[in-house]
Parts: C-alpha cells; structure tokens; sequence
C-alpha cells in the first residue's frame, strides 16, 4: 500500500462515502487487502512498474499522484462493498445489522459499485485523453522541428552548390 496510507487520504478521495462511528475501525483497515490488490491491477493493466514508484514516492501530490490514487480508491472499494458487511458467525455468514443502522439494499448496493467502476474508469479515460493531447501536441513539434531541418538541411545543400 504505497498511494493511500492513511485513512483520512482515502475518506477524501471517496467523498460522501462513510460516516465515521465511534469504536468502529476505520475504512482504511478493512479494505487494506482491496488496496493492494488495485495498486497491483493498476501496475499490471495501466501504467508500469518503473512509473507506477516513480510516481508513488514523489513526497508532494502530483497531479499523476492523486489521479493514482483516486483510481485505486475507486477500484479498491469497488471490490471490498459486498464483503464489507458480512461477518464469519459460528453458523456461517451473517451481515452487519443493528436497530440504528438496516442494511442497504441489493439494488442500491449495485449501484454504487457500478458508479465506483463508473468513476475508476472515468479517471482512466481523462488521463488517456491528456497523453493523447500531450502525444499530439509533442508530435506536431517534433514534426515542425524535424521539417525546420530537413528545410535547413535543403538550403545549405543549395548554397553549397
């Protein structure tokens, strides 16, 4: 777990998402196993290892930093909503239910889970966009200066004849 380390970082990156309860452990230690799994999935299926530390111990929030770890949240707890309300009982599973609190039900479960995959992916795709952006942009230059060789290359050719 390198992006997000502490629970704080990971309420703010998952806005409107849990209120804290006294007495009860924090998100951050519940989905651990999530986190790591995603900053894993992050590493095999959209940016390499070398880039994925490079970024990771920069000690300020880049803007490629917050994006990873907005990108790993999502995914994270994604992942960790059907588990986080059941509990192992002697007669098997069970889920977290008390008189303050009833458990949401399936639909709305569904929903979140597909606006975390939703919001994940979102994320993806507006970085993509910036590189293609960025790509293009540096490809136009490198042309433009390529030709201003090429023209250069040209000319001194004349002159030399």
């Amino acid at each position: 777990m390198r992006l997000i380390t502490t629970n704080e970082q990971l309420l703010a990156l998952l806005p409107n998402i849990m209120t804290v309860v006294k007495g009860e452990r924090q998100l951050i230690d519940k989905i651990v196993p999530f986190i790591d799994a995603s900053e894993k999935w992050l590493i095999e299926n959209i940016v390499s290892d070398t880039v994925f530390n490079s970024i990771s111990d920069r000690p300020d929030p880049s803007t490629a930093k917050v994006t990873m770890a907005r990108i790993v949240a999502f995914d994270a707890f994604r992942n960790a909503v059907p588990h986080l309300d059941l509990i192992l009982t002697p007669n098997g599973f069970g889920i977290v239910n008390n008189s303050n609190i009833a458990p949401a039900s399936k639909e709305r479960v569904e929903r979140l889970i597909a606006s975390l995959l939703s919001n994940r992916d979102d994320e993806i795709e507006e970085q993509r966009a910036k590189c293609q952006t960025c790509l293009s942009i540096f490809e136009r230059k490198y042309l433009k200066a390529m030709l201003k060789g090429t023209i250069k290359r040209v000319e001194k050719q004349i002159l030399m004849s």
